[in-house]
């Protein structure tokens, strides 16, 4: 049997479909010399939204939210984050100072830049700060002050 060069370097790439009653497994082999990871994909997205959470809500805003949930997966949904966000729109009390914003805020949008730029062989304490110092720099260069910034609409 012949193998071209392509075939022969081939490498084939076990997927597997998350499992919500199965812990997926997660982490990086421990070697000093190689750090391959597991790596999680989206292959489908569905969020469903109560409609009558939604009322009176502008649509942008809402699809805005829903885009930002679905990339960044946030731990927390309520209460107010150190930086404006779109989640400040959908909390549960106001945010003290500041108004809800109507859309994806320069924070937002420089959290979800850095979060897909991110180097996904890095060990996670490694990662959030690369993270944190990408959308740093990215809310620097812009010259955004995101005390007082708005949506990027």
């Amino acid at each position: 049997m012949m193998f071209s060069g392509f075939e022969k370097f081939t490498t084939f790439r076990m997927e597997e479909v998350d499992d919500p009653d199965i812990t997926p497994p997660n982490g990086c082999a421990d070697s000093r010399i190689a750090s391959t990871c597991l790596q999680s994909r989206f292959r489908n997205v569905f969020i469903i939204a109560d409609s009558k959470a939604l009322s009176g809500k502008e649509i942008g805003t809402v699809a805005d939210y829903m885009a930002l949930l679905a990339l960044a997966q946030p731990r927390s949904l309520d209460g107010c984050n150190a930086l404006p966000s779109v989640v400040d729109a959908f909390a549960k009390s106001p945010c003290p100072g500041r108004d809800p914003p109507d859309g994806l805020t320069p924070a937002d949008a420089a959290y979800l830049t850095a979060l897909y730029q991110a180097d996904l062989r890095m060990r996670e304490k490694t990662e959030r700060s690369d993270i944190a110092r990408r959308m740093a720099k990215i809310l620097i260069d812009a010259k955004v002050d995101v005390a007082a910034a708005g949506p990027t609409k």
